[in-house]
């Protein structure tokens, strides 16, 4: 009979050297750490801004102070009684910027307020600024001016936060009109206000001037009012903020804007005025 032999010897030797490597070669796959199971990158840090914050003081011995002012009783056509008033201000640093707020008070002869007024003030280094306005007060016989002005916030003129860019006009111009007609009124009464019909004189003002902004974008919405005086530059008053164009906005560099105000003092000098461009905050 034939001797039949099986090489089952080496070739088990083989598969099982297979298997082994197989099975080494899926636990070196299973353990290998996968892309979605390495940690990420760590961010670059973050950019840090520098905000700049005021400061107590000028560190020059930099004040804001009042250097002018004056007012003008005046009555409309219905015989409501205004008054006009102005301010010119000063900053005397000469490296930052003053922010205030100005509290301005028309009193009667005893010393009763008839009229009170807040508003912001951003004065440049060296530079003096103007505030105004006309407004109806509560009853006629104004007599004196007070006006206080709040501890100032101090910034450097670089500042971007808040922004500080100078905002100033040039090259005013302008006319007087004379108006003389019948005009509507809408007058309080004991009963309710009732419309009248009065003969209305008065003098009306138009301004051009120009603009220089130095923000690098255009401001919407902004305002200016005219610091009146008469001849001798005494200050009458000033506009309203809504004598200003509605329409107006300021662009980066220069413009050419415009002021429109109703019933000035009658002793206003077109060639005397002043016009100042108000912060927008």
């Amino acid at each position: 009979m034939t001797e039949r032999r099986l090489l089952t010897g080496p070739l088990g030797n083989r598969a099982s050297l297979a298997a082994a490597l197989v099975c080494a070669v899926l636990i070196g796959v299973l353990a290998w750490p996968s892309q979605m199971d390495a940690p990420l990158p760590a961010p670059p840090p973050p950019r840090v801004r520098q905000i700049t914050t005021a400061k107590d003081d000028s560190g020059d011995d930099g004040r804001a102070r009042t250097v002018e002012h004056g007012f003008t009783a005046l009555e409309d056509a219905a015989r409501e009684h205004l008054v006009s008033w102005g301010v010119i201000l000063e900053n005397t640093s000469h490296r930052m910027t003053a922010r205030l707020m100005v509290t301005v008070t028309i009193l009667d002869r005893a010393g009763k307020p008839v009229l009170t007024e807040q508003l912001d003030a951003d004065i440049e280094p060296g530079k003096r600024f103007g505030l105004g306005d006309t407004a109806y007060v509560k009853r006629p016989g104004a007599r004196t001016m007070k006006i206080e002005l709040s501890r100032p916030e101090w910034w450097p003129t670089t500042s971007a936060v808040p922004p500080l860019a100078p905002v100033t006009a040039s090259q005013v111009k302008g006319r007087l009109r004379k108006y003389d007609d019948d005009q509507f009124y809408l007058v309080s009464g004991p009963k309710g206000p009732r419309a009248e019909v009065h003969r209305e004189r008065r003098l009306d003002l138009d301004l051009t001037f120009r603009v220089d902004s130095g923000h690098r974008t255009t401001l919407d919405n902004p305002w200016a009012i005219a610091i009146l005086r008469d001849r001798s530059g005494r200050i009458l008053g000033a506009t309203k903020r809504i004598d200003s164009d509605p329409q107006a906005k300021y662009p980066p560099g220069w413009s050419f804007q415009k002021i429109r105000a109703r019933g000035v003092p009658a002793a206003t000098a077109v060639e005397r005025t002043e016009v100042y461009p108000q912060s927008v905050r």
